[in-house]
């Protein structure tokens, strides 16, 4: 069956509404399914729960830029690698995220959500140098269930005709809510 001809089945429509109503969550335990991610990224590293405590001034979407702030202001370093994100026991993927190390040698995720989560699953990865993909496509997903194999690959190959575009970081920042607007908009 080629990829074109995916047969739809209860595990891919469950996936697809999740990927249509924001219901990807963080993993809610470090598992087998996690440790499957972590080899399937070819990590070596030990996945963490981080609270996140952003600056008034940190903006959403802007870890990396989030991160050398802080680090230009307060000292420390960048930490990249992967967040977390799955459907428990059928789907995980991850986006490239960066933290702060500061100097206490705490990992600290100082980038607001827009959903004012308090904590998110961060699997550092010493090989990641950046949180911008080249192809959409370089998404990690692992399904963890055989039904979804090629739904999986499907949305891979799908991802790849299509080219990342990236505006400048300082457009990129200046676009971006801050923390502390974010809060004012909330209690409003």
């Amino acid at each position: 069956m080629g990829v074109n001809m995916i047969e739809i089945n209860e595990d891919i429509k469950a996936i697809e509404i999740a990927f249509k109503n924001g219901k990807l969550q963080m993993p809610p335990k470090i598992d087998s399914d996690v440790d499957a991610f972590c080899t399937f990224v070819d990590c070596t590293e030990k996945p963490r729960y981080l609270n996140i405590n952003p600056f008034h001034w940190c903006r959403v979407n802007c870890c990396d830029l989030n991160v050398k702030k802080a680090v230009n202001d307060y000292g420390g370093k960048g930490v990249y690698g992967f967040r977390l994100w799955s459907l428990p026991t059928m789907y995980i993927e991850a986006d490239l995220h960066c933290v702060w190390e500061n100097l206490d040698g705490n990992l600290v995720d100082i980038t607001p959500s827009i959903d004012f989560e308090t904590k998110v699953l961060f699997l550092p990865d010493p090989k990641i140098k950046t949180v911008r993909l080249q192809i959409r496509g370089d998404k990690p997903r692992l399904p963890l269930r055989e039904s979804l194999y090629e739904y999986v690959d499907f949305l891979t190959e799908r991802e790849n005709e299509i080219a990342n575009a990236y505006p400048s970081d300082e457009e990129i920042w200046n676009n971006s809510i801050s923390f502390k607007r974010l809060k004012k908009k909330k209690r409003k």
